[in-house]
């Protein structure tokens, strides 16, 4: 039976590893390991991390410098024995059915990646749906095909939503790239493009935790700049591997560069006007490549809104209202 490897990074998360291990011990098939990359935390995380390994032999911790989430989640690819490779946040938990899941599908199916469902929780523990709905294929696919799937938004770039063969971060030299954010987004298209075999689990096994002010939730100009550049990495990945997916290809990027433009405004220090600029033109070019008859709804207007100047204006006000409701 395939061993699965359950990487944990963790950066000062004193409050949360516990219940996060809980959950992963508590699984209802004990083929796994627990790997804890502990990123140099300043609070009293690594010595959680140990006391639990100390009563179960099943995990394992190893200690860095604080280098990032992008080489602890390295760092652990590295140190791990399974075949097989899961992520999860040291503030979320997990389904007492995840390895049984999974292990189902690698022996019946000998899948590559396995995609299952998660479900969103806020600070107050209610259920959200910021990432829309989930809509995975009835049957298996090629990696193709999960490529496409993944850009046409049936399915979101969380790699804590995959079990993934080790054999692909290995094989095709698939790292996480350092002092970037959207690490996931950098990785996932690149695991799918090398997959034979991607299959889906239609239940809930992952529980993602919204926390407030958390790093993935940070509008800045650094991680403006980020999203632009992983925009136009995978455009050009696309472009060299994949020639059919032309138009596919510069729709998701369209999607993504006005994710990079919403954060302009949705942060607080004073907009980058040449990047504001760069953004502008960019987006233009793509739209102007992208059939009118295969044009989305929604990015075709918010481009013209952004031709008329107006799209800036109403992120603000969109922003305002939302932080006038939480006040009431």
């Amino acid at each position: 039976m395939e061993l699965i490897s359950i990487i944990i990074p963790v950066y000062n998360m004193q409050n949360y590893i516990s219940r996060c291990l809980r959950s992963v011990l508590n699984q209802d098939n004990q083929n796994f390991e627990v790997v804890m990359v502990d990123d140099g935390s300043t609070d009293s995380s690594l010595r959680i991390c140990q006391n639990w390994a100390r009563r179960d032999n099943r995990i394992r911790v190893v200690h860095q410098d604080n280098l990032g989430v992008a080489i602890a989640r390295n760092t652990g690819i590295q140190v791990s024995k399974g075949s097989y490779i899961i992520f999860v946040d040291a503030d979320d938990w997990v389904s007492s059915s995840l390895i049984s899941e999974n292990i189902k599908e690698i022996q019946n199916k000998n899948s590559d990646v396995i995609y299952y469902d998660y479900q969103a929780i806020s600070g107050t523990k209610k259920v959200v749906d910021e990432f829309g709905n989930h809509h995975f294929p009835t049957a298996s696919c090629s990696g193709e095909d999960a490529l496409k799937h993944l850009f046409e938004f049936q399915y979101d770039s969380f790699l804590w939503q995959m079990c993934v063969r080790k054999a692909l971060y290995v094989d095709h030299n698939i790292s996480f790239p350092v002092n970037r954010m959207f690490e996931d987004v950098s990785v996932v298209y690149k695991l799918l493009a090398y997959s034979r075999k991607v299959t889906f689990i239609s239940k809930v096994l992952y529980f993602y935790y919204q926390r407030n002010g958390s790093y993935s939730h940070q509008f800045n100009s650094k991680n403006a700049h980020d999203a632009y550049d992983v925009a136009i990495e995978i455009n050009s990945f696309l472009e060299n591997n994949f020639n059919d997916f032309t138009c596919l290809a510069y729709k998701y990027e369209v999607y993504r560069l006005f994710k990079a433009y919403a954060m302009l405004f949705n942060m607080d220090e004073p907009i980058d006007k040449n990047f504001k600029r760069k953004l502008e033109e960019q987006i233009s070019q793509r739209m102007k490549k992208i059939p009118f008859k295969r044009k989305m709804y929604k990015p075709f207007l918010k481009y013209l809104l952004m031709k008329g100047q107006l799209l800036g204006p109403l992120i603000v006000l969109k922003r305002r209202a939302k932080n006038f409701r939480r006040k009431k």
